[in-house]
């Protein structure tokens, strides 16, 4: 309904859904939050974890430090369910911070973030990582207040030193914007994932004394569909084309939006470079949490095209349509 509400529309100057805010919102943190704990892997080790720590093990301290202290805390007066939906509520009401900060169309963009498959992964399965990349978001929310920019960065690590990626390309990506060079670090990654992937993966390896990182460079998992992916690279492709066309072809100027789109690039270039690893998609997302912000924030902002809400609306179709092939 709503998507039909925004393919009918003529201008799509500002388009209100306020209404539908607060359902959406407590619908998500329901969801999410009373996601039954024993359906997936990670989710069990979290209730694990959290109960190892509720019987006064003191002493334990996970790898991400924040995280840790967050459980640690969150067990001295509530259960492990109340904590889930905590989390959930944390995850949810920063992408959708995020969204109200950053547009004043933030509902949509709010409906492409959560209806993106990682949305729901991030926050049901991997929680950690989803947690920390929400606190991302709010860093980029607040990319212009060096002090709060900072905090949510160091926090988003904290919670999950995998963010070290994304930071590390935020940051490259706001002292220069050299989009172009970034398109040439892409490409060049694909034929020399191709060609030396596997033993790239081993030569990062060899570098890292994380356990969590090495085995997914390095194991096998016979479950797990590896291998050089193609329908992923193209889909990683297309907001790097649609930022390209916002750009250069439309003129598109905005420094939040550089940051996020160049982020992007050199964020799955490693991706990319690392394609064939177990659980590749882990490292997809380091780039894949801001996709529907690359595909959908000029379009909010300023009008670029004559039917632009018919765009928009056929964006959040295909959204949908590729988060029910990758979960058929």
């Amino acid at each position: 309904m709503v998507i039909l509400t925004i393919f009918t529309k003529n201008n799509l100057k500002y388009t209100s859904f306020n209404g539908l805010s607060f359902i959406y919102i407590v619908t998500l943190i329901l969801l999410i939050g009373t996601f039954p704990i024993h359906e997936v892997e990670d989710r069990d080790s979290y209730f694990d974890q959290y109960r190892e720590l509720q019987q006064a093990s003191l002493n334990m301290v996970l790898k991400d430090k924040l995280f840790s202290a967050y459980m640690k805390f969150c067990t001295l007066f509530m259960n492990v369910q109340v904590w889930f939906v905590l989390t959930s509520l944390i995850y949810t009401l920063n992408f959708y911070y995020f969204s109200k900060k950053i547009t004043r169309n933030h509902f949509i963009l709010f409906l492409g973030l959560i209806t993106n498959f990682v949305f729901f992964a991030y926050g049901i399965n991997t929680v950690r990582a989803g947690l920390a990349s929400s606190f991302l978001l709010l860093a980029l929310s607040k990319i212009d207040n060096k002090k709060l920019f900072y905090f949510f960065l160091l926090l988003s690590v904290g919670f999950h030193n995998s963010m070290l990626l994304p930071v590390s390309a935020i940051l490259l990506a706001r002292r220069y914007n050299a989009t172009k060079y970034y398109y040439y670090f892409w490409i060049f990654c694909i034929p020399l994932s191709f060609v030396f992937g596997a033993q790239l993966q081993l030569v990062m390896a060899s570098f890292v004394e994380d356990e969590r990182f090495v085995d997914y460079l390095t194991k096998q998992e016979s479950d797990y569909n590896m291998g050089f992916r193609i329908d992923f690279i193209l889909y990683s492709l297309i907001p790097i084309v649609a930022g390209y066309y916002y750009i250069f072809k439309k003129n598109y100027k905005d420094k939040l939006y550089s940051v996020i789109y160049n982020s992007y690039i050199i964020a799955n270039a490693f991706w990319v470079l690392v394609i064939r690893a177990n659980f590749s998609d882990r490292f997809a997302y380091l780039s894949w949490y801001i996709y529907m912000v690359v595909l959908l924030y000029p379009l909010l902002n300023q009008q670029l095209f004559k039917k632009q809400s018919r765009l928009i609306a056929l964006i959040l179709i295909y959204n949908i349509v590729f988060t029910i092939y990758i979960l058929r």
